[in-house]
This record gives C-alpha cells, sequence and structure tokens, in this order.
C-alpha cells in the first residue's frame, strides 16, 4: 500500500480502524524483527564454520607440505641408495671379472 492510500485511509477512518493497522503494523514488525533475528544467528553459524573450514583447510596444507618435503627427501635417498646399489654391483662385477682371470 502506497504513502498516499495510507494517509487517505488515515484520513478516513475512525480511530478503531487506526489502532488496528498499528497493531498489525506492530505485528509486521516484530515477525519481520525475529526473522532478522533468525538469519543473523544463521549468518553467525555459517561463519564460524567458515572459519573453521578455512583453520582447517590451513592446516591440512601444511601437512601436505611437509609431506612433500618428506616424499622428495625418500626420493633423494632412494636415488642415492641406487647409486651405491649401482656402484656395488659395477665393483662386484669387476672382481668376479678379476678373480675369474685368475
Amino acid at each position: 500500500m502506497s504513502v498516499r492510500q495510507r494517509l487517505r485511509r488515515f484520513l478516513a477512518s475512525d480511530d478503531a480502524d487506526l489502532r488496528q493497522e498499528i497493531d498489525e503494523l506492530r505485528l509486521s514488525l516484530r515477525r519481520e524483527a525475529a526473522q532478522r533475528a533468525e538469519l543473523e544467528a544463521s549468518v553467525a553459524k555459517l561463519d564460524k564454520r567458515l572459519g573453521m573450514a578455512m583453520g582447517a583447510v590451513q592446516a591440512s596444507t601444511a601437512q601436505l607440505m611437509q609431506l612433500k618435503q618428506v616424499a622428495e627427501e625418500a626420493k633423494s635417498a632412494a636415488q642415492q641408495a641406487q647409486q651405491r646399489a649401482t656402484s656395488a654391483l659395477s665393483t662386484a662385477e669387476s672382481a668376479a671379472d678379476a678373480v675369474a682371470e685368475r
């Protein structure tokens, strides 16, 4: 209802109608305030969950970085072990060839 219509109604109505309209508006205001409070509570809960989720993501990222470092160290150690094994195999083959020649 527009402002003009309300003013016309206000000027043309009696006190009982006005009181009823005021009561209806108050009731409407209370409902909207309750809805707003519910929405604010929901937003607060979602904000808290978002904060927790962001913390979990940060913690997971840190763990992944640590695991990546451990994996790189393990890969390096494995490559060194492979090089040592290859070197040991070459030495063993050379020794076997030397023994076979005698």
